[in-house]
Parts: C-alpha cells; sequence; structure tokens
C-alpha cells in the first residue's frame, strides 16, 4: 500500500481526532469555562480536524471515501482510547460492531 499525502492527511486527522476526544473527556470532569485547559486543548485540536477534512478533498479523495476513512478509523481509535485509557467496557455485540467496521475500513483503505 502507498502511503500519499491524501492518506498521511487521514492518518494525522484520524489522531487529532483521538486527541480531540481524549482531552474533553478529561475535561468533561470540569465545568466550562477557558480555564479548563484539557477542554481548551480538546477544542484547538478539534480545529486543526478541518483543516486536514480539506487537505485530504484537496488530495483526490472522494467525499464518501474520505469521511467513511476518516470516521471508521477514528471510531476505532476512540474505541481502543477509552477502553484502555478511561476503562471503558464493549458489550458483546459493541466488539463485533468494532470488528465489522475495522474491516471495512481496510477494505476501503485497500481500493484507494
Amino acid at each position: 500500500m502507498k502511503l500519499g499525502t491524501g492518506k498521511i492527511y487521514i492518518m494525522l486527522m484520524i489522531i487529532f481526532e483521538i486527541l480531540t476526544q481524549y482531552f474533553l473527556q478529561k475535561g468533561v470532569k470540569r465545568s466550562f469555562s477557558f480555564n479548563n485547559v484539557n477542554m481548551m486543548i480538546g477544542i484547538l485540536l478539534g480545529l486543526f480536524i478541518n483543516v486536514f477534512y480539506f487537505l485530504v478533498l484537496k488530495s483526490g479523495y472522494s467525499l464518501a471515501i474520505a469521511n467513511t476513512l476518516i470516521d471508521g478509523g477514528g471510531a476505532i481509535g476512540i474505541i481502543l482510547l477509552g477502553y484502555i485509557i478511561f476503562k471503558q467496557v464493549l458489550s458483546k455485540k459493541q466488539l463485533l460492531g468494532v470488528i465489522i467496521t475495522m474491516i471495512g475500513v481496510l477494505i476501503l483503505g485497500l481500493s484507494e
């Protein structure tokens, strides 16, 4: 699989999505204010997601494929983050959904 510019942007976008969710999850324990450092970091990281999304589309990915890869990859990363860092548990049905999502993202990623 060739690692082109679009795939690099997709990976960066997924990483920023995971980091955004991490900091927002940590920040949710405090009140909504500019003094909530985790919340502010999460919001600022989230701003970059749209920049990377624009760059993914600019690199030639179709809207449907780009969005599916980003959403699927981000969901998998966030689920792993929730399980590993925040000790959130998945049911068997949810785990099956994650496996199906992983297969779908893999198939789409290999087709581009």
